[in-house]
């Protein structure tokens, strides 16, 4: 329910007092009232935790869990000169976690804190090779029966290179190698047919290429 607290304030007053100064007059007192119990219920749940708080080792782990959201472990010492250690687990204010033990911890009792470093972790997400690589082109071609294999420029690994060579309806696999820094070479085809009579080679095909990628380039076909 809401409250039209002007109206309210000038029923309850007396007839002889409604008069519209004394009606803003109380309106001003009671506007201090108002913030004041804003204030209240904003704060009755932590005055209700410090109330029933108190200095023993479990209360004051909870309390600076709960202030300054850290974990703390409370070890006693043999009180020469030092009665208790506070070890905190992580970083925190150290003005912030000396003010607070010293506002619940027993009167004479002396402490020490220590605290962990603070500690980065980063990790990549969708991250992209930022390597740049240079395109090298191998083909072959047909000479006859010799077949050339060709780099369009030098190599930087031993490349495995997967070729067909046909004879009319015939055909004979081979694996040539490009070598690390060279940039062509050739062998001889020899494909046969049934009577095992040397054909004439009359087309070359690179089936594929191992690798296709090093360090520095991508190979492809062309």
């Amino acid at each position: 329910m809401q409250i039209d607290l002007n109206k309210l304030v000038s029923d309850l007053l007396p007839t002889w007092l409604r008069s519209s100064k004394m009606v803003r007059m109380l309106m001003v007192l009671l506007s201090q009232a108002r913030e004041a119990l804003n204030r209240y219920k904003l704060n009755i749940s932590d005055w209700l935790y410090q109330i029933n708080a108190d200095s023993s080792v479990i209360s004051l782990q909870h309390q600076i869990k709960r202030e300054l959201d850290v974990d703390a472990v409370i070890t006693e010492l043999s009180g020469q000169p030092i009665d208790f250690l506070v070890t905190v687990n992580g970083f925190v204010d150290e003005n912030r976690l000396m003010a607070l033990i010293e506002s619940r911890k027993l009167a004479g009792k002396s402490f020490v804190f220590k605290t962990g470093n603070m500690e980065y972790s980063a990790a990549w997400i969708n991250h992209v090779c930022a390597q740049e690589y240079e395109t090298i082109s191998i083909s072959a071609s047909l000479n006859l029966n010799t077949v050339d294999i060709t780099a369009d420029s030098t190599v930087s690994s031993n490349i495995s290179v997967s070729v067909r060579v046909h004879a009319g309806n015939r055909y004979k696999d081979y694996v040539a190698i490009i070598l690390n820094g060279s940039t062509a070479t050739s062998f001889t085809a020899d494909v046969k047919d049934s009577s095992g009579n040397t054909l004439v080679a009359d087309a070359v095909e690179i089936l594929s290429l191992n690798p296709t990628r090093d360090y520095y380039n991508n190979y492809i076909i062309t």
